[in-house]
């Protein structure tokens, strides 16, 4: 989208699941599933809609 992340989010991802994780998501573009962003700890919970 070209957006530039806003609140912390350049600081806060790398903090959260490590540099080289967060190096490769923004390499490659891959997108994660849910249990994978978890595991990794992108997210705290997934809820059921």
């Amino acid at each position: 989208m070209g957006l530039i992340p806003g609140a912390g989010g350049t600081v806060s991802v790398p903090r959260r699941i490590g540099r080289w994780r967060t190096l490769y998501l923004t390499l490659t573009g891959t997108a994660l599933d849910n249990s994978h962003a978890l595991s990794w700890g992108l997210v705290d919970a997934i809820g059921l809609a």
